[in-house]
């Protein structure tokens, strides 16, 4: 920090000054008649008299006032510097507290635009567009009267006691007092027949009882012939869509430790629940609903 020559008060610069082998007080060069630093022990003129008047002070050497008077302006100078770099400490200070409070409300409020945004996102799934709603609900009361079945074999047409209609027939008999009449339409799903693997078959059946009554007992397919033939809901795309999601949570919480829960249908809708609770309810209610699309009319799933 540049101090003051005790010659000419003027600030000192580096490289500009010399000082007192005796009082260590730095001098201007120019104020003492010198064009380097690199004088050895050069004693001020203020020393030089002293030591002239008073040869044998050195071990007890006094300040003159000239010296004093110089070592309390320097101290006054960096007292002031200190002062002025408390205060810019203190304003930084206040700054960077106000700073961080700044930053905890604006923290605070875009939790609340997150929370708000979430709600709006919810709504808006929730409450589709009037037209898509309607779409969704005459879908959904249309596909009442269908069940899918899956993993049945491709019938040979030419055996009229082996076409899709007739074996579809024998297969629901196994499962429920049925007749011809109430069977309106089988039809297989899909264009290319692969050997490997049959292509499902959508039954129309002639009211929706009748297709809630083969949900219910389809589990007897279990110990028949058609064990590996399996019976489900003619569902919605919006309604897969949401099945296909809520079985991926369902991995997701079983791959955390959840291993007792499975989805069961409350309401005519897919959801998680514990399996003691899916016992109590019975055996219909799991995976296909028992009246799949009873919430129809009124909710869309997420």
């Amino acid at each position: 920090m540049p101090v003051d020559c005790p010659k000419c008060n003027r600030k000192i610069l580096y490289d500009e000054d010399i000082r007192c082998g005796k009082c260590k007080l730095p001098f201007h060069l120019s104020c003492v008649a010198l064009t380097n630093s690199t004088v050895d022990n050069w004693i001020c003129e203020l020393c030089t008299t002293m030591e002239i008047t008073q040869p044998n002070t050195n071990s007890n050497f006094v300040l003159s006032e000239f010296h004093f008077n110089s070592l309390l302006l320097q101290l006054s100078s960096l007292t002031a510097k200190m002062d002025e770099n408390n205060a810019l400490l203190q304003k930084q200070s206040d700054q960077i507290s106000k700073c961080a409070s700044e930053i905890v409300s604006l923290k605070h409020e875009n939790t609340q635009l997150k929370e708000r945004l979430s709600i709006l996102e919810t709504q808006s799934i929730q409450q589709p567009p009037t037209g898509e709603l309607m779409y969704e609900l005459r879908d959904r009361i249309k596909r009442e009267k269908n069940v899918v079945i899956y993993n049945l074999k491709e019938a040979d047409n030419s055996d009229p006691t082996q076409t899709d209609y007739a074996v579809v027939i024998n297969l629901l008999k196994t499962i429920i007092s049925i007749t011809e009449n109430e069977v309106a339409s089988v039809m297989r799903l899909g264009q290319t027949k692969n050997p490997t693997r049959p292509r499902p078959i959508k039954v129309t059946l002639s009211m929706p009882e009748v297709a809630i009554n083969i949900l219910r007992n389809k589990y007897i397919l279990q110990s028949s012939s058609y064990r590996d033939v399996k019976i489900r809901s003619d569902l919605t795309k919006q309604q897969t869509t949401h099945l296909r999601q809520l079985n991926e949570q369902l991995r997701q919480r079983k791959l955390k430790g959840e291993t007792n829960i499975t989805i069961k249908y409350k309401n005519g809708e897919p959801t998680i629940v514990s399996s003691e609770e899916s016992n109590k309810r019975g055996r219909e209610e799991l995976i296909s609903p028992a009246r799949p699309f009873k919430a129809a009319r009124s909710t869309i799933p997420k």
